[in-house]
């Protein structure tokens, strides 16, 4: 179908899911980047005023927020720089922020307008035909929106193998395995996790390829040139999701890594409320079991808005 209406409606859903996805994003990078013992001078404010793209700056804004640093943080010493996927997560991310501030805009116009053909015109009675109908600023929203959201899910999912494969000057084991003892190779950790997160991302990338891009001609030529919006919204909710899923699987990774670490009490206060909720959710293991169920608890309770994620900017 090429309603305009539907493909509007379906990104406007969309929207608000990814808003809620990007301030998650950042309190994730956050609690890893604290994890892996990196350098919170990353997200320091005056970075962001040499190149002030505003999305950038309010990622950089809620990773501190969520470290509960101040606006210049202080380097940790005998480190320079971390991996791109957290030095550069506001660069990369900061994107899909602007982008929804974009989409925001444009998707309130077309909620606004008159998408009908013809158009009366209530002055003169004329009968106006046009082609206020044809979705291009919605079929453009979703596919731009399928990109960066897509981008994003990947360095979550790079954040991961960060934790399951750290420096041992970082103290997690490989794989974030929690057992010891004799029996702790026989143990593979979150070592499927760091599988499913990268096929989830491999497939949310697959489908980020532009639907505008494969218009076809129908109706005997007359619809010669189509968006394919409703193509790339339902797309923009197929990536949503399994955005969300990476997401939920680095926050259970976070959380086993801070028990792992022995860093439970070092953890800044808004992270330590989301650890808590968490282990509410799902409790310490001492060994391998599945995590489906684990997963499904955790993405069901983040979309319901239960997960006490920080209150950002």
């Amino acid at each position: 179908m090429n309603g305009t209406s539907v493909m509007t409606g379906l990104v406007a859903l969309g929207l608000a899911r990814a808003e809620a996805f990007v301030r998650a994003h950042a309190t994730l990078t956050a609690w890893n980047s604290f994890l892996l013992r990196g350098q919170a001078a990353h997200f320091d404010e005056r970075l962001f005023l040499a190149k002030p793209h505003p999305g950038s700056m309010r990622y950089a804004a809620w990773v501190r927020a969520a470290l509960a640093s101040g606006p210049r943080p202080p380097p940790v010493a005998g480190k320079v720089q971390d991996p791109y996927s957290i030095r550069c997560a506001p660069q990369v991310v900061g994107v899909l922020v602007d982008v929804l501030a974009q989409a925001a805009a444009t998707v309130e116009i077309e909620l606004n307008g008159a998408n009908d053909n013809p158009i009366l015109c209530s002055e003169t009675g004329d009968v106006l035909h046009g082609g206020n109908f044809y979705g291009g600023h919605i079929a453009h929203v979703a596919d731009t929106l399928k990109l960066q959201v897509a981008h994003a899910a990947e360095v979550l999912e790079r954040q991961l193998v960060l934790l399951c494969h750290a420096p041992p000057t970082v103290g997690l084991p490989e794989n974030l395995v929690v057992a010891t003892g004799e029996s702790r190779s026989a143990h593979h950790g979150f070592k499927a996790m760091e599988i499913l997160a990268s096929a989830l991302v491999a497939e949310a990338l697959k489908l980020a390829a532009p639907a505008s891009a494969y218009s076809r001609s129908t109706e005997g030529g007359n619809q010669d040139k189509v968006p394919m919006g409703a193509l790339g919204a339902r797309e923009l909710g197929r990536i949503l999701a399994l955005a969300e899923l990476v997401l939920a699987v680095g926050l259970l990774a976070a959380a086993q890594a801070t028990d792992i670490g022995g860093r439970r009490a070092e953890l800044p206060p808004p992270l330590a409320a989301l650890y808590q909720a968490l282990r509410a959710l799902d409790p310490q293991a001492d060994g391998d079991r599945p995590h489906d169920s684990v997963i499904a608890r955790c993405l069901a309770a983040y979309r319901a808005g239960e997960l006490p994620l920080p209150e950002l900017p």
